[in-house]
């Protein structure tokens, strides 16, 4: 049996020793084998139900449902070359009930995307936000100004609002179909808002990055690769330019199992800010930012995922109060299920998250309190409902909470936030 990275529940795992006996009692007989495949495949031995199933097709070739269940297999460990071989070899089989011919068909259109030395993909969201803090104000209007007390005045006090919001993500990798494996990765993200009262929040914002992706020797690792990458960004506020962003870095990728991801990324951006007549020290931010990230992805059953990310942030400025060191960490889970009372054309998708961040200013902000530093603790809560309605699109509902206790009464906020939107993946 292949490593696993969690344990199998004890029912699943009874069942695939039983089955695996008996196979053994009668290697002859297919059903017996085809139940151990699939019991195989409940405890995520996906390389132990592959080889039984195409033991199976030694003793019979004809078995159109083994070799559905091959291309599937294969697909789900990423052997796209594979799964497509068993797959065409029976698209054109009669014998396959109208919705497994459907679904050899997905499939088969799925590979070809993967497969194809232009690729694309992406997902376009468009919904309504409220936000009960839409600003970001300070909780209180007590504040600190100059080190001593003062009393805020209320429009610059936490406002609620609703926004119109639009999200726009662009994948494309080129594939040089070269032997060493070596593509090319692109990203592209536009976010854009428009406000219902709060008009200074209205937003747009725009975030790239390219680089090859350089496949490694992996050893025992089914994958491993790395990626450097050259990286801009462009942030518009209130219709005026806010600030723009231009670096790079570097990303490594592991796939440990078929069950089990981790990934690092470095990266380096040079942050430009614009002055305003409202933000007339918003320069006073311009330096480098440092990021290093840490991502571990494990899926513990056929629905459901859990993924956790570590991360590190250096801002530097032109002035030590606004220069910060930001760490903290995520986790979140994703879990795919089908209600008994949907009529949907795929699984409803539930998401939780969660994180903890801590932010240390490296001065006092004399214009605030030149007597203490700011410290910024910061706790995020997320839960996302997918529902898809049609081929490709999804309605999409979340509810979040985002607090921050901070050492100075100007920068402690909480904000909840409901979304409702619907998305499209193309």
């Amino acid at each position: 049996m292949s490593s696993v990275a969690a344990e199998p529940d004890a029912a699943a795992e009874a069942l695939y020793q039983s089955s695996f006996e008996a196979m053994l009692a009668d290697p002859a007989d297919l059903e017996k084998a085809f139940a151990h495949a699939r019991a195989a495949i409940a405890v995520d031995d996906f390389e132990g139900a592959i080889g039984t199933l195409e033991r199976m097709l030694l003793l019979n070739p004809d078995l159109p449902q083994v070799r559905l269940e091959l291309g599937v297999l294969y697909f789900r460990l990423g052997s796209y070359v594979a799964a497509k071989g068993y797959l065409l070899e029976i698209a054109e089989d009669d014998r396959l009930p109208g919705p497994l011919a459907a679904r050899v068909q997905g499939y088969l259109a799925a590979i070809d995307k993967r497969l194809a030395s232009n690729r694309f993909d992406g997902s376009a969201i468009v919904g309504l936000r409220y936000q009960t803090n839409a600003n970001a104000g300070p909780e209180s209007r007590d504040v600190r100004l100059f080190g001593l007390n003062a009393r805020l005045d209320d429009e610059f006090s936490e406002q609620d609002d609703t926004n119109l919001f639009g999200i726009l993500n662009l994948g494309h990798v080129y594939d040089f179909e070269a032997q060493n494996g070596v593509t090319l990765e692109s990203n592209l993200t536009a976010y854009g808002t428009l406000q219902d009262q709060e008009d200074q929040l209205n937003l747009i914002l725009l975030d790239a990055d390219t680089g090859p992706r350089i496949p490694l020797p992996a050893g025992d690792l089914v994958g491993l690769s790395v990626r450097p990458f050259v990286t801009a960004g462009h942030i518009r506020l209130d219709d005026h330019e806010y600030s723009t962003m231009f670096g790079g870095g570097v990303g490594l990728d592991a796939t440990v199992t078929p069950l089990f991801q981790m990934g690092f990324t470095g990266m380096v951006r040079s942050r430009q800010y614009s002055d305003g007549a409202n933000r007339t020290s918003n320069s006073d931010q311009d330096g480098e930012e440092w990021t290093a990230k840490m991502d571990v992805h494990h899926r513990v059953g056929p629905d459901t995922r859990v993924s956790g990310s570590a991360l590190f942030i250096f801002e530097g400025a032109d002035v030590d109060h606004e220069e910060s060191r930001t760490h903290g960490f995520t986790l979140s889970t994703t879990h795919n299920f089908r209600p008994e009372f949907a009529l949907t054309p795929a699984p409803w998708t539930v998401m939780v998250s969660g994180g903890l961040f801590v932010t240390h200013y490296d001065s006092p902000d004399p214009v605030v309190d030149p007597n203490v530093k700011r410290v910024d603790r910061e706790t995020r809560l997320a839960a996302t409902l997918v529902v898809p309605f049609a081929e490709s699109w999804n309605a999409i509902g979340s509810a979040s909470v985002r607090d921050i206790d901070s050492s100075l009464p100007n920068y402690e906020f909480s904000n909840i936030a409901l979304t409702l939107g619907a998305m499209y993946r193309f």
